[in-house]
């Protein structure tokens, strides 16, 4: 397949060994009672922590990650510099999503945010 970036939520693209594939998530992993399922915990939870036995993603220096406005091309690049590289893509969280979890009072996975263009820390207020 083409090298690509998600066209829908759920959805996940990678690369591996010189060859993309897309995946979409079964509805058994994003039927959950939560009105907002992320990508991000998605890939998290069942890649990362329960296939890769990765604990802390934020501490794993074998992961790293690359804002959405980055081109492609550079994730496979990243992913040839190691002899197993993958590089996983995933679908923007929306705005939505962002205030939902917000309200909540619950915290985003590390590193899956990224919105253009950037705001200094502290900017963004929001009533409560």
């Amino acid at each position: 397949k083409k090298p690509r970036k998600p066209k829908s939520k759920h959805e996940v693209t990678f690369y591996i060994e010189n060859q993309w594939y897309a995946m979409t998530w079964k509805s058994k992993f994003t039927n959950k009672k939560k009105k907002v399922i992320l990508d991000a915990a998605l890939i998290n939870k069942y890649i990362f922590k329960k296939i890769l036995g990765i604990e802390d993603v934020r501490l794993d220096t074998r992961i790293k990650y690359y804002g959405g406005t980055e081109p492609i091309e550079k994730i496979i690049k990243q992913s040839q510099k190691y002899q197993r590289g993958v590089g996983l893509c995933i679908y923007p969280i929306s705005i939505d999503e962002l205030t939902h979890v917000a309200d909540k009072q619950e915290t985003l996975p590390p590193k899956s945010t990224w919105f253009v263009p950037r705001l200094k820390s502290g900017i963004i207020a929001k009533d409560l």
